[in-house]
């Protein structure tokens, strides 16, 4: 996963099998990463052109995340938002 993750933060264009925006989310990311047969996710979000926030992982284990995990990344995004304001 540090390795997916430093993919993230080092390349300027990551191919979309690590990393993509969620279809249909308030502008969520996923980052993916395969380990042996384990799928596992980060959800995030941008704060500007280059601050990535990571809001949960987890394993994934059904072909759809689960609405849970995306609603958890929301009220987090919404949460750092509210804090981040001047």
């Amino acid at each position: 996963m540090a390795w997916v993750l430093r993919l993230v933060e080092d390349l300027d264009m990551v191919p979309q099998q690590y990393m993509k925006m969620l279809v249909g989310s308030d502008a969520l990311w996923e980052i993916r990463a395969q380990i042996g047969g384990n799928s596992y996710r980060f959800l995030g979000f941008f704060d500007g052109p280059t601050l990535l926030v990571l809001t949960n992982g987890f394993s994934k284990k059904q072909q759809k995340i689960q609405a849970q995990e995306i609603d958890l990344a929301k009220q987090r995004r919404k949460a750092y938002l509210i804090r981040r304001k001047p």
